[in-house]
């Protein structure tokens, strides 16, 4: 009974500590995150399961211009564009579509740690609480930012 128990205990601490953000990540404020992605070709994968709509299937190169544009290239090679920002509030925003007036857009909050990769999470209830990043779990998560590249490298 002992075992089944500690067993239960153990699992239950698994899966809890996976639905939260690690205790090394940091919450850029909008200067970093604007710093962060300018001029810079970053390399972007879906943060949900695959049966899930909402990022791309297979790992995508994108570039940030300073001018507030993303370029990236579809599967038939073209070049796609869109519009991306950064809130006052630290709001990571990306258009959903480019040549439309009236844009709707996509923003989340982006929590980053210490192997260079960076989260973007639909919640906008993310703080900093003791040192560490609090508010969100791994279901949240939409897109992952990773290979940080100066320059247009599509």
């Amino acid at each position: 009974m002992k075992y089944i128990t500690l067993f239960i205990v153990s699992s239950a601490l698994v899966v809890f500590a996976g639905n939260l953000v690690n205790a090394a990540d940091i919450l850029p404020d909008p200067a970093q995150l604007t710093s962060l992605f300018q001029g810079k070709t970053v390399t972007i994968t879906n943060g949900r399961p695959a049966d899930k709509r909402g990022g791309p299937d297979q790992p995508v190169n994108v570039y940030f211009s300073e001018m507030g544009i993303l370029e990236y290239l579809n599967d038939e090679g073209e070049s796609n564009y869109r519009k991306w920002t950064v809130s006052e509030d630290g709001l990571f925003c990306v258009s959903r579509n480019f040549k439309r007036r009236e844009q709707a857009m996509t923003c989340g909050t982006i929590v980053g740690d210490d192997s260079g990769e960076y989260r973007l999470y639909k919640s906008s209830d993310i703080k900093v609480k003791g040192g560490q990043v609090v508010g969100m779990k791994k279901k949240e998560m939409l897109l992952i930012f990773s290979n940080f590249v100066t320059g247009k490298k599509l």
